[in-house]
């Protein structure tokens, strides 16, 4: 029921119909390992899995919802909101946190930096240097350091551009 649905609704080019058929769509899906945490590999968490992989943007929940809602007109904001979450604790994606905004989400998970424009709000990875065994301490105090998440604020090129 769900297929003939988005083959009609299916709007965006990075998104080829062949790509949504469920085999596709269930080979794609980091090989049946997102019903970890006790979520069903149904069409709607895959396809929103696949939309923030091909966003590169750092999206948000909202940003994530209108790109799926031309394939999956019945989907809830909460529904998506829930996918994205569960993609996070389960490892798939990372959330990136924004003081004063909206959390964003990431799906590259190699240790890598953010930026942030104080002006648009566009987010960039920059790479820094990165010590594997604490991060950026260098005595975590008895802590089993898990990740180090870094942000850094700037002004983006197109900003400075306008600017001047």
């Amino acid at each position: 029921m769900i297929i003939p649905l988005l083959r009609e609704s299916l709007r965006w080019e990075s998104l080829r119909w062949e790509n949504l058929r469920w085999e596709n769509l269930r080979r794609d899906s980091r090989d049946g390992r997102m019903g970890g945490i006790g979520m069903k590999n149904t069409p709607q968490r895959l396809i929103v899995e696949r939309t923030v992989r091909e966003m590169h943007d750092h999206p948000t929940a909202d940003d994530v919802y209108e790109k799926v809602l031309p394939l999956l007109p019945t989907i809830s904001k909460a529904t998506v909101y829930r996918i994205l979450n569960a993609l996070e604790e389960e490892g798939a994606l990372h959330k990136i946190r924004v003081p004063g905004s909206a959390d964003r989400f990431d799906d590259d998970l190699t240790p890598h930096s953010h930026i942030r424009c104080v002006k648009c709000g566009r987010i960039e990875d920059v790479q820094s240097l990165f010590l594997p065994d604490t991060g950026w301490i260098t005595d975590p105090k008895g802590f089993q350091v898990l990740r180090c998440v870094m942000s850094f604020e700037g002004v983006c090129p197109e900003c400075l551009k306008n600017q001047a």
